[in-house]
């Protein structure tokens, strides 16, 4: 059956799930360049950010646009992970929650403090919150 196959699947994949985790504290290092991967580019656009900085920009504007980069990197992941918790009996979502609650709670978090990454991180978050029946708004107590 299809719940004996993805129970294989999820058994296989646990192991290696915690490396597919974005960290809670995410950050981009100083010397990573910016992407020029089209999709994470109308991503970025899609949330009415710029992905791009001019020559005059300080220093804060570069630092914002590689943060909305590395955040943009993580959307698959989340979509990953949704996918999973969609199909996922009880037990194995509650394995996925426990994996990544840090992750989101520090990316709640982060976006309460930076209104410009606040909608790329929110929508990433609730990519994997929707699927359990949850919302980001729910945890803003945090």
């Amino acid at each position: 059956s299809f719940a004996e196959l993805f129970a294989l699947l999820f058994s296989s994949l646990k192991p290696s799930l915690p490396s597919l985790i974005p960290a809670p504290s995410s950050l981009p290092s100083p010397s990573s360049s910016l992407s020029t991967d089209p999709f994470e580019h109308s991503l970025i656009a899609s949330f009415g950010l710029s992905s791009t900085t001019s020559s005059s920009s300080s220093k804060n504007n570069s630092s914002a646009s590689s943060k909305l980069h590395l955040y943009a990197d993580e959307t698959m992941v989340w979509q990953f992970l949704a996918s999973l918790a969609i199909v996922a009996n009880i037990d194995q979502q509650h394995h996925l929650v426990s994996l990544t609650r840090l992750s989101i709670t520090s990316r709640i978090r982060l976006a309460q403090s930076d209104p410009q990454l606040a909608p790329l991180l929110l929508h990433n978050v609730n990519l994997f919150l929707n699927a359990l029946g949850l919302d980001a708004s729910q945890l803003s107590s945090l």
